[in-house]
């Protein structure tokens, strides 16, 4: 009377799992098939066993979400029991931490008018936080302001839309400017950088 898992060693996330194979043989070592096993664990989930009509039992042990060690049981009819030990890992939690990508990294505006830039933020990780907006390198003359200013993630809000708007001067030089937005979040942990481009095109003669 053997039991056996294909993972010895799984991640208490809830959701992993693994195959349990029961063997049983009578005393003279032949194949036992039409038994009724019982499955018992003290951590986790295990599924009923599956007669496979040969002598082997199937079933399915599925981690909780609690690490350490997990004992499953196998009890047969007769009262024989088998044992075996699992080890359940604890959850890497991933690294709280924020993106920020621009709709169009390129815009193209004239002298003396306005453009816009788009960036959507998103928090990962169960990021929670104040993230700021500065824009850094802007062409001479250039006035940058966003709207908002600041947002604010969160769990539940992970997700805000931000609004770059440029000013361009009369006197702005027609040629490809680039420049940086950063965003940095008001604990000083996490900063990112986007290299953005404005290509000022020449007004057409009148």
């Amino acid at each position: 009377f053997s039991l056996v898992a294909e993972a010895a060693s799984l991640t208490a996330d809830g959701t992993s799992s693994t195959k349990l194979t029961i063997s049983l043989k009578d005393t003279a070592q032949q194949a036992l098939s039409g038994q009724t096993i019982t499955l018992t664990v003290d951590s986790g989930q295990v599924s009923t066993a599956k007669d496979n009509g040969d002598g082997t039992y199937t079933a399915t042990y599925t981690a909780g979400s609690k690490a350490g060690t997990a004992t499953v049981m196998a009890k047969t009819a007769n009262g024989k029991t088998a044992t075996l030990q699992l080890a359940l890992t604890a959850v890497v939690a991933k690294e709280a931490n924020f993106k920020v990508t621009a709709l169009k990294t390129e815009k193209q505006a004239q002298a003396d008018s306005k453009v816009a830039y788009f960036f959507t933020l998103v928090g990962q990780g169960g990021f929670s936080d104040t993230i700021s907006f500065f824009a850094s390198q802007t062409p001479t003359g250039v006035k940058a302001s966003f709207s908002p200013e600041k947002v604010d993630l969160s769990v539940e809000e992970n997700t805000q839309g931000i609004e770059l708007e440029l000013t361009l001067p009369p006197e702005i030089e027609s040629k490809d400017y680039d420049f940086t937005v950063l965003a940095t979040s008001s604990s000083g942990g996490q900063a990112k950088i986007l290299p953005l481009r404005l290509r000022v095109e020449a007004k057409e003669a009148v």
